[in-house]
């Protein structure tokens, strides 16, 4: 069913690449109207939601928010750990925080 209704958005031989490896090519793409939420977008509208990232995307960035902190955590424990290496008569508060113990220690 063709109508008569100028493109809100057309575009021509899109191409993809994923790492290097074209995915995608020669793809053409018509937006006739653009319906978000029961009410009509404009051209402008339509690109930002076109200019998304995608699921997957936005999927890792926010594990990968979740994560940093952890992998923050294994990498002091890890220094940490080579620091005390070789020294096992170390305690605990020297390697963590060793100004905090040598002002405990000048203060007693």
């Amino acid at each position: 069913m063709e109508s008569n209704t100028a493109p809100l958005l057309e575009m021509r031989g899109i191409k993809k690449d994923f790492f290097g490896n074209q995915v995608l090519t020669d793809i053409n793409f018509t937006l006739k109207a653009g319906y978000l939420e029961g009410k009509a977008i404009g051209e402008d509208e339509v690109k930002k939601l076109a200019a998304m990232p995608s699921k997957e995307t936005l999927i890792a960035q926010v594990l990968y928010s979740f994560n940093y902190p952890i992998m923050q955590l294994a990498i002091a424990c890890d220094a940490i750990v080579k620091k005390a290496e070789g020294n096992e008569e170390m305690k605990v508060a020297e390697l963590v925080a060793p100004k905090e113990a040598a002002a405990e220690e000048a203060a007693e």
